[in-house]
């Protein structure tokens, strides 16, 4: 029996080597698949996104330091970039793309700044700007054919509606009592209907105005039930600078989609006049501490 003990020794010794050697087998995998695709780049952020939702803020994975799974995807997606810019080149987009360079270099100017002034603190608080910069870089490496844009439109949708799940589970949860109120606190701060914060609430506000704007071309109810829905949701919400950022993204829509919204102006008013008064009726009320 001592050869089995032995082997049995072994076996575990060499758990931590294995689970290593496929994490990195794992790592080097889609290091591969988002620097050679932006769709696999996209479920990388969207995953992310969601996790930070359904967490209310990211959570921290226990590795010896502070890394939340923020930290994680972002390095993954600059790590991509830099394979993409080394091996495939980095194409040059334009005015718009020297302005993203140019917003760059005044973030870095003033991280620089933040740091002689606070320390690693201003390190911290400046993490989420630098994964959006980061990440309009590894998006500008590509290019757009059709078919990718359906692929990226795909994946926006489905998390688009796992975040409307998660809106609605705790607004049941918080009424039945199975969801803390100390989640309203960290997540909407003023009302129990804000139970995720501004950027979930501006995802959905975007992505009802793409429905929005595919309802203008198709006419097909299903597509405006799920504008209204997604919009609808955002109202409830309570986000007041969201409001501002989805009406600027309607806005901007009908102006691009100005032949069909003429044709549609009767529904589209309607429509507007509902939204606005459920919006001036949340205002005059303001809800606070109680779902009822």
């Amino acid at each position: 029996m001592e050869w089995f003990f032995m082997g049995l020794r072994y076996a575990f010794i060499s758990i931590p080597f294995v689970f290593a050697v496929l994490f990195a087998l794992v790592g080097f995998w889609m290091l591969i698949a988002t620097a050679s695709r932006v769709t696999a780049g996209a479920w990388v952020v969207v995953t992310a996104f969601l996790i930070e939702t359904a967490f209310v803020a990211a959570p921290f994975i226990p590795v010896g330091l502070r890394v939340s799974s923020d930290d994680l995807a972002f390095a993954l997606l600059a790590s991509a970039l830099l394979a993409r810019v080394l091996f495939v080149g980095f194409p040059q987009r334009g005015a718009v793309f020297r302005i993203w360079l140019a917003i760059g270099a005044v973030y870095f100017i003033s991280l620089g700044v933040g740091l002689n002034q606070f320390g690693t603190k201003a390190g911290v608080e400046a993490r989420p700007d630098f994964y959006v910069w980061m990440a309009g870089l590894y998006f500008a490496s590509f290019t757009y054919p059709p078919e990718t844009l359906k692929k990226l439109w795909r994946i926006t949708q489905w998390f688009a509606w796992f975040v409307a799940v998660i809106v609605i589970y705790r607004w049941v949860g918080l009424k039945l009592g199975f969801v803390s109120e100390r989640l309203v606190e960290v997540a909407g701060a003023s009302s129990d209907f804000r139970v995720v914060g501004a950027s979930p609430a501006f995802f959905l506000g975007v992505v009802g105005s793409a429905y929005f704007g595919l309802w203008l071309q198709t006419s097909r109810r299903t597509t405006l039930f799920a504008s209204l829905f997604m919009l609808g949701l955002v109202v409830v919400l309570q986000h007041r600078s969201v409001w501002v950022a989805t009406l600027g993204a309607l806005a901007v829509l009908a102006w691009h989609q100005r032949a069909e919204v003429s044709a549609k102006a009767f529904p589209i008013i309607g429509m507007g006049v509902v939204m606005l008064g459920l919006a001036a009726t949340f205002v005059a009320l303001d809800p606070s501490s109680r779902l009822t």
